[in-house]
């Protein structure tokens, strides 16, 4: 099942697109996008809402078409169908709106050694939106011992940190359960969280990742993403990553 997501950070950042689709008005409030515009065309608000990481579609429910794309905040009523996993009507329960619908489960056909997935390179997990809020994260284990540590990376501007802290903390990866446990550094107050992997899939609109993956973070129960990216896209001691 493959979800368009985010469109690559290098194009939002370099390029503005043939059609710009939404911007903001100067006070918040976007401006809704063309009819002639596609809503995936979205690339740098430059109205006050800041720099997308991925164009955000507000829904008022999922699979419905999007009352606003853009960087800014979804209107009441409305939310960010990042939430949502859809496959084009092929499966009902999994197009309901989010609080009634039951979680999409690790992608049956061919699941995913969950191991040897989180340990091919490092990830940036968080929530897109106004504003994005994303951390690097590198699993330091092997697929025959899940067990390790955990390198925790902040963002570089404009983007603001998911997780409150940054260092070593440790992990625990439960292949049979599709989750990992994520022990937070000091700087975290030993704060654990656990991520439960729905889906993974391609990024069809981030050439710079290797996967994307749907994510339930325990710590506030919130759908977020995942994006995998090549090994050599962070530096050897996970000082620095290259733009996502």
């Amino acid at each position: 099942m493959s979800i368009p997501r985010i469109a690559s950070f290098a194009a939002l950042t370099a390029v503005a697109l043939v059609a710009v689709v939404g911007a903001c008005d100067g006070s918040g409030t976007e401006v809704p996008a063309s009819k002639d515009a596609s809503p995936e065309a979205a690339a740098i608000d430059s109205g006050g809402c800041g720099v997308c990481v991925r164009p955000v579609r507000c829904v008022a429910a999922c699979g419905a078409a999007p009352v606003q794309v853009g960087c800014c905040a979804c209107p009441t009523g409305t939310f960010d169908d990042v939430s949502c996993v859809t496959d084009g009507g092929a499966d009902a329960p999994l197009d309901a709106p989010p609080d009634a619908r039951a979680l999409c489960p690790l992608d049956a056909a061919a699941p995913p050694a969950l191991a040897e997935t989180l340990i091919e390179g490092p990830w940036l997990f968080g929530v897109p939106g106004s504003p994005n809020r994303f951390s690097w994260a590198r699993f330091n284990f092997t697929a025959a011992d899940p067990r390790g540590s955990l390198s925790v990376l902040d963002p570089a501007a404009p983007y603001t940190p998911y997780f409150p802290c940054q260092g070593t903390g440790l992990t625990t990866a439960d292949p049979a359960q599709g989750t990992a446990i994520l022990q937070l550094p000091d700087g975290c107050s030993n704060e654990a969280r656990t991520f439960t992997f729905l889906c993974f899939h391609a990024p069809a609109q981030n050439p710079k990742a290797t996967l994307e993956a749907e994510i339930v973070d325990d710590k506030t129960g919130q759908r977020i993403v995942g994006f995998r990216y090549p090994k050599a896209h962070c530096d050897a001691g996970f000082t620095s990553c290259a733009a996502p």
